[in-house]
């Protein structure tokens, strides 16, 4: 992507509708919102509610929307905008519009998705707010390519669930992640559940074949890593007492070992552990997409087993989760407030981003008598060896207003790094692992649908 197109596709991902507030404190809830900062911005609301129009009331419900992962609701919000609230919109028509196409793409509305197609197309020929000559054949592009890819996918069978009559629960496969068995078209394969992952499911192409999968290789529909990773459907995936049809599948197919430096490429011991982590890597990983559709996850770490609720009384009816391209918990550290991305594919405890640490470092000493080991981390596109990080001492920290034990094992310490330059998505204040999950309660329940995050014992 050229750095024309990079800055077009950011600037039409905002909605600049900012200049409209009439005060200082209404300009600053929606420059929370637009930031995607929702607990601050749901507390300045509460305080400040009474003083909004009818157009930032219905600005701010359209991110509540948002952060609640309410897709249909979202989009009612955005078709209010448009219809009622032109001038409120302004220029930000553009970026509307494209937030409405990717919603009815993820909804499969043909319908809308065809109709907000010829919106985008008919405003771009008319260019009311006077877009750039120049960026009107790119944007034209971008959309005509969205189009295409909404054809393809809206096309495809529609993914259902069903739960069975009887209320299994699932053993877990292992201490560090969410590992357990899963029945992949009939054939039982280990699968990972990784919050953090963005798509339903994501498998090698060595671990698809393993697994009796067929497909064809001139379906390329995605090309996030290499130009040859590509989509399929699974028939089926059967997961506990739950059977998921139809399943987008991302298939991946490239070596990540070309990025390891000699020194670990020439070293068997080092060798032997990054292939166990490619192994891992190429195993099939349940998103947040999956685990979004299923809803509710039950973790009893008593029993070693998970299991996924159909109905649940809610402890508390206020959200403590939120989603914002992944989703995001709120914690204290050295009662400072952190937001962290939870991601339970990773088998850390919680990594905080050093532009946190610089904001904060006068509150979180460093602890300077822990030897540190080398830390290499592996994603899907990418490795680093052994990075530069910092331990906090004494970290004190607040979850859900109570205290959480920090990790007592010297082997796996909470880190200090700059992680936003290589993380694939926005990292607000550090990254909360699975081994975090461990330590809030002999039972969790990670609620999805109503975005809470609570201990049942």
């Amino acid at each position: 992507m050229n750095n024309r197109r990079a800055f077009l596709t950011l600037f039409f991902s905002i909605i600049y509708v900012l200049a409209f507030a009439q005060n200082e404190q209404q300009q600053k809830l929606l420059t929370l919102l637009s930031e995607g900062r929702y607990f601050e911005s749901r507390d300045l609301y509460n305080e400040i509610h009474d003083t909004l129009d009818f157009d930032e009331e219905l600005y701010y419900e359209y991110w509540m929307c948002k952060f609640m992962n309410r897709k249909d609701s979202a989009a009612i919000c955005l078709e209010k905008m448009l219809e009622d609230y032109p001038e409120f919109v302004g220029n930000g028509a553009m970026s509307i519009y494209i937030e409405l196409f990717n919603i009815y793409t993820d909804l499969k509305d043909k319908e809308k998705g065809v109709y907000t197609y010829k919106r985008v197309m008919e405003y771009l020929k008319d260019n009311p707010y006077g877009i750039n000559e120049e960026d009107i054949p790119v944007l034209k592009k971008e959309t005509e390519e969205r189009f295409a890819c909404f054809k393809q996918l809206v096309n495809e069978p529609p993914i259902k669930l069903r739960r069975k009559k009887t209320s299994d629960s699932l053993k877990i496969e292992g201490k560090d992640k969410l590992w357990l068995n899963a029945k992949f078209n009939g054939f039982v394969h280990k699968a990972l559940f990784d919050i953090g992952g963005g798509t339903y499911c994501t498998m090698s192409r060595n671990c698809a074949e393993k697994i009796g999968v067929k497909y064809n290789t001139s379906k390329i529909v995605k090309k996030p890593f290499n130009n040859t990773d590509m989509q399929i459907i699974m028939d089926s995936i059967e997961i506990g007492d739950i059977v998921l049809y139809n399943i987008p599948i991302q298939l991946l197919d490239h070596d990540i070992s070309q990025y390891l430096p000699d020194s670990i490429k020439n070293d068997s011991i080092e060798m032997e552990d990054f292939d166990s982590v490619k192994d891992e890597i190429g195993s099939p990983m349940l998103g947040l997409p999956m685990m979004q559709l299923i809803g509710r996850l039950l973790i009893d770490y008593e029993n070693n087993t998970i299991s996924f609720p159909d109905i649940h009384t809610k402890i508390s009816e206020e959200p403590n989760l939120f989603f914002y391209n992944g989703v995001y918990m709120h914690a204290k550290l050295n009662k400072q407030d952190f937001i962290g991305q939870l991601d339970t594919g990773a088998d850390s405890y919680i990594e905080i981003d050093s532009v946190f640490y610089e904001k904060h470092k006068n509150d979180i000493p460093i602890d300077t008598m822990t030897v540190k080991k080398p830390y290499n981390l592996a994603m899907f596109h990418h490795t680093w060896v052994d990075m530069p990080y910092q331990i906090p001492d004494n970290l004190k920290i607040t979850f859900d207003n109570k205290q959480i034990s920090p990790p007592s094992d010297d082997e796996n310490p909470i880190r200090i790094y700059s992680i936003q330059p290589i993380w694939s998505t926005k990292i607000f204040d550090g990254v909360i692992g699975y081994d975090f999950f461990k330590k809030i309660g002999k039972r969790v329940l990670l609620d999805l649908d109503n975005m809470r995050l609570e201990a049942i014992e």
